[in-house]
């Protein structure tokens, strides 16, 4: 897979943001996108980049929870993140955590 790193205009510059085509979710339901969501977080765990993630198990499966619910809804099923956690605000949780050339690229 290709991908193209786009340069960034300063700070608190926004991408603009496509969604994901809800025929995903329909292909793969939500059991398949909690199974996606939980094998990419054990993953990152084993990265370069895990001391973003939590660290005990229960802090892990929470994390997983909530991005598979976010992913669900984003993909068009079921708002599990606006019930559980509000309405995303992906720019304020992750404005602290920087983003270095080299993190661009791992």
């Amino acid at each position: 897979m290709k991908y193209t790193i786009t340069p960034i205009s300063g700070p608190g510059f926004r991408q603009p943001v496509t969604k994901p085509d809800p025929a995903f979710l329909q292909a793969i339901g939500e059991e398949g996108m909690r199974a996606l969501v939980s094998r990419f977080y054990d993953l990152l765990v084993q990265s370069e980049i895990k001391h973003l993630f939590p660290t005990t198990p229960e802090g892990l499966e929470e994390a997983k929870r909530n991005s598979a619910d976010f992913f669900i809804q984003i993909c068009g099923g079921h708002p599990y993140f606006n019930e559980r956690r509000g309405a995303p605000m992906m720019g304020k949780r992750h404005q602290p955590f920087a983003i270095d050339a080299k993190a661009r690229v791992i």
